[in-house]
């Protein structure tokens, strides 16, 4: 039986880390709080969904702040930035395993690791992904959106496949 994270896959996933563990030190004076972290703060502290902890906003998508705001739940809300940076970091292993697991099915293995891993290594995402903004989170739906895309094109008898990509795609 095969590993659900062949070998390839496991350097892919080292380089990333490795990449979001280099910046760390940049990263950890270096913070701006944004709208997503202030929703999350109130959201995590129980207020509503809000820029002042007041006034319900509908101006940013949920699902970013609400797993930001688990973050902060699970970890005791401490003051500082490191459930965002390990929250983005998460959010960036799925998206280069998903991303694999979506080019093997049009490449050959070392060929869909070598894309996950320029994917994971994008500089412009690793940056946005250590301030705590929500491009890795989209990142990682348009990689899920391709693999069940493919999955669709393999099966398409499959009902089941046409639900989970429609769930994805919205």
């Amino acid at each position: 039986m095969r590993s659900i994270l062949p070998k390839p896959l496991w350097w892919a996933l080292a380089a990333v880390l490795a990449l979001r563990i280099l910046q760390l030190p940049a990263v950890s004076g270096n913070h701006n709080v944004g709208d997503y972290e202030v929703i999350a703060r109130h959201v995590s502290e129980g207020r509503p969904f809000s820029y002042d902890g007041v006034t319900p906003t509908a101006f940013r998508l949920p699902a970013y702040p609400l797993l930001l705001a688990a973050a902060f739940v699970l970890t005791g809300r401490p003051a500082s930035i490191w459930p965002a940076l390990a929250l983005g970091t998460l959010v960036s292993l799925c998206m280069v395993t998903v991303l694999f697991h979506a080019g093997k099915r049009l490449l050959p293995e070392r060929w869909a690791a070598a894309a996950a891993v320029l994917a994971g290594l994008n500089p412009e995402l690793a940056a946005l992904d250590s301030g705590g903004w929500p491009e890795g989170l989209f990142a990682l739906e348009y990689a899920l959106a391709a693999l069940t895309a493919f999955r669709v094109l393999e099966a398409p008898q499959r009902t089941g496949r046409w639900a989970a990509c429609g769930a994805i795609l919205g």
